[in-house]
């Protein structure tokens, strides 16, 4: 189900140090392919398997919102996508679709980005990216953006990150394992309230609340080693 890199996530191993390179410990990453191993574990959340090989998702017609998807990329609101998926999937071509599905994820969840009080913070925040990315694609944009707040306990929670939000996450920044915690902790509390945006609530009696415990868990793993690695800026 993994791929080599999101693999090298949770199993990471050091280099040894090389005559005129790079101490042990330190990976040659960059925040572009820090971002692109984001795009990989939120795919392999989203996506149902056969194996390790990616599959078309045949939606059950009760769901009322498209007839499949692949990865969480839904025929109803992104067909030519979706059915260029499917037509890879079809012809064994899995790997190819797992990293369209990659790469199609970085660019709609970028908008996280904006979140923080800087762009460049995103950068030095790899693991608090990687939740916030992994949040707006299962929840969209304004779902991650209600999860911020109430990570950051704003009084106020109303999905969208303007200067009072931003200012308190520069603040949270200077405590990020903390923050990062918090981060997944407010994931559970979001599915558990309605806002006018979002009127189901859900809990443990729940169909889906193992699955979206065990992304939670998941997502967690990958934000903390990613936030863990060193990159090299040089690199970009």
């Amino acid at each position: 189900m993994f791929t080599k890199s999101i693999l090298q996530i949770f199993h990471p191993e050091p280099k040894a140090a090389t005559k005129g390179g790079s101490p042990a410990g330190i990976f040659h990453a960059t925040p572009m392919s820090k971002r692109l191993e984001m795009g990989q574990a939120i795919a392999t959340f989203e996506g149902r398997y056969r194996g390790s090989n990616l599959q078309v998702y045949n939606l059950p017609k009760a769901d009322g919102v498209g007839s499949f998807e692949v990865a969480g990329i839904n025929e109803c609101y992104d067909s030519e996508m979706s059915s260029e998926l499917r037509t890879l999937i079809s012809c064994g071509e899995h790997r190819e679709a797992e990293q369209m599905v990659a790469d199609y994820i970085v660019d709609y969840t970028a908008g996280v980005v904006e979140f923080f009080p800087e762009s460049h913070n995103a950068d030095d925040y790899p693991g608090i990216e990687c939740v916030l990315r992994d949040t707006a694609f299962n929840r969209g944009m304004k779902g991650a953006a209600a999860v911020l707040q109430l990570a950051l306990e704003m009084g106020e929670v109303d999905g969208v990150v303007g200067p009072k939000t931003r200012a308190k996450f520069g603040e949270q920044l200077t405590r990020a394992d903390e923050l990062l915690s918090a981060l997944t902790r407010a994931r559970e509390a979001y599915e558990r309230t309605s806002y006018p945006w979002k009127k189901a609530r859900r809990d443990e009696g729940s169909k889906l609340w193992k699955h979206l415990s065990k992304r939670w868990a998941q997502t967690h793993t990958v934000a903390g080693t990613l936030a863990a690695q060193r990159y090299d800026r040089c690199g970009e």
